[in-house]
């Protein structure tokens, strides 16, 4: 299966929270394709208050999946979805991205997103 990761999940990751404990096992990584948005990058490195080491883990954490950019297919979709949903442009970017790649969506987050009936959300 194919799952996008939202900025959330790694958040939970780095903090140890025990709901991200499943998606970062050796077993769900192994059985699944895991992606990321450029913008759940952003998010995460743009931080105002990160340390130099909290971005280092977190580089090496987004190296072990592929990060998608931005192409003209999710700016369109994300555009759409803006209009339709009237989400913020990092959410409507995340979910067009998930839409796009095919992936389900894993986020702590889904109160943004459950009005989108194209998007598939981890469950």
């Amino acid at each position: 299966m194919k799952y996008l990761f939202d900025t959330n999940i790694f958040i939970a990751q780095l903090v140890n929270d025990p709901k991200a404990v499943e998606f970062f096992s050796p077993f769900f990584l192994s059985q699944n394709d895991i992606v990321t948005s450029q913008i759940v990058r952003m998010e995460l490195l743009s931080y105002p208050g990160i340390t130099l080491q909290s971005e280092t883990i977190i580089k090496l954490l987004l190296d072990e999946f592929e990060v998608i950019s931005i192409d003209d297919n999710i700016e369109r979709e994300a555009i759409n979805l803006r209009r339709n949903f009237k989400i913020k442009l990092p959410d409507a970017i995340i979910a067009a991205t998930s839409i796009v790649e095919k992936a389900e969506l894993v986020t702590f987050n889904t109160k943004d997103f459950t009005k989108i009936k194209e998007l598939k959300l981890y469950k």
